[in-house]
């Protein structure tokens, strides 16, 4: 069964979701599936047991209180079955398909996959890019792709890589350097240095008109 993205994460697809139906969550109208990491963090499965509060369980998207007991038809209470099915599942230990390491739970497993596995396949970050390949093999295409979002190293301004040449030659950050003193100095600097060469040259230009008006008379 394929089940749709996550509302909370939006990882898709969601691996191990449990359905928050009205049994569980009564301001609900329509079944959530969510992915098992946030169903951990729902239930407080990802902290130690002797911190869980059951009593501050509230529904990601109606904030109504979420109990761990439902009614039957003949109206006895018994436990909250995606509670105590994620409880049992939390103490399996699991393996990753990809590289065979092991972990101690599916909430583990489900965080290694999403985050840490080598040979995992993932989507590049680049926005409209759609290469995937292995988590490992992405570094070295990200570092070339052009949809990839990267940081001007002079202004510390995102953009993307396919328009970092043309941020970077007009940059008001990037250091230039002087043609007449050789200072170097930051690109939106330059005018105003460049104005008080232009003083000096007009200076000395008026400079010499004056000794060359003297020579004359």
């Amino acid at each position: 069964m394929e089940f749709p993205s996550c509302p909370i994460c939006l990882s898709s697809p969601a691996n191990c979701p449990v359905q928050l139906n009205n049994d569980l969550c009564k301001g609900c109208n329509r079944s959530k599936g969510l992915c098992l990491v946030c169903c951990h963090k729902l239930f407080q499965l990802d902290i130690p047991e002797r911190f869980r509060n059951p009593c501050s369980l509230n529904c990601p998207f109606c904030r109504d209180q979420i109990d761990l007991t439902k009614r039957t038809k003949d109206n006895t209470y018994t436990k909250c079955d995606p509670y105590w099915e994620l409880l049992d599942m939390s103490k399996t230990e699991q393996k990753c398909a990809n590289c065979d390491e092991t972990f101690e739970s599916p909430y583990d497993l489900e965080k290694h996959l999403n985050t840490e596995c080598p040979n995992t396949i993932i989507q590049c970050s680049g926005n409209h890019c759609d290469f995937h390949c292995e988590r490992h093999l992405m570094i070295s295409h990200e570092n070339q792709c052009r949809f990839v979002w990267c940081r001007c190293l002079d202004c510390q301004k995102v953009i993307k890589r396919s328009d970092l040449t043309e941020h970077r030659k007009a940059c008001p950050m990037r250091v230039v350097v002087c043609p007449e003193c050789g200072m170097r100095m930051k690109k939106c600097e330059a005018v105003n240095h460049a104005k008080l060469h232009e003083i000096q040259i007009i200076n000395d230009y008026n400079a010499r008109v004056v000794r060359l008006q003297h020579f004359c008379n």
